[in-house]
């Protein structure tokens, strides 16, 4: 590069630097952990939060933190947030559960679809009127699920169960939207 000048050698620089800052963000950050678990069957519950999250140890041994894919259960504060917790959590210690890791979320978390059997758990929690259809990421999911899970969110909604016996049941993203909102507006009343 001795031919060219500082100026275009800087430019160089610069645009190379650029161009590998743009495939970073289009790929996301390359890192060793980013690959996901490798293995179908052998999860293990080690804890639920709620009605979409847990932790798992993986089959080589490492604890995770798995959201389910294409659901969004009421969070800690909101009614019925008890009973999806507890109903995950009793699928989820049954024998037989396969765990699909579909990719990381952008809390670390790894999204993935759960099945005990042939029973699709998102599925499961969203026909018993636990939680809602997340529409927001459905893409995450197969067209088959999205369906399935539309179907299974309107059945719920027409027979009210669980969630749906609520007059005007929040959403928990409307709900942790406006909790965000309220603490913004509390910040700046102090």
């Amino acid at each position: 590069m001795r031919f060219l000048s500082q100026k275009l050698q800087r430019l160089v620089i610069v645009l190379a630097l650029s161009l590998l800052g743009a495939v970073s963000i289009w790929t996301g950050p390359i890192d060793a952990g980013d690959s996901p678990p490798s293995a179908a069957t052998g999860y293990r519950l080690v804890k639920v939060f709620d009605g979409d999250s847990m932790l798992m140890r993986n089959p080589e041994g490492s604890v995770i933190q798995v959201r389910i894919a294409g659901i969004d259960a009421p969070e800690k504060s909101q009614p019925f947030a008890d009973p999806a917790r507890d109903r995950l959590a009793e699928l989820l210690n049954q024998d037989g559960l396969r765990v699909a890791i579909l990719k990381k979320d952008v809390y670390g978390r790894w999204l993935a679809s759960l099945w005990i059997a042939d029973k699709d758990l998102g599925l499961v929690m969203i026909e018993e009127g636990l939680v809602w259809f997340f529409r927001r990421y459905q893409t995450d999911l197969t067209k088959e699920q999205r369906r399935a899970y539309d179907a299974a969110e309107k059945s719920a909604q027409r027979a009210q169960r669980g969630l749906w016996r609520e007059a005007d049941p929040v959403p928990p993203w409307e709900f942790r939207q406006r909790e965000k909102e309220a603490s913004r507006a509390e910040k700046q009343a102090r």
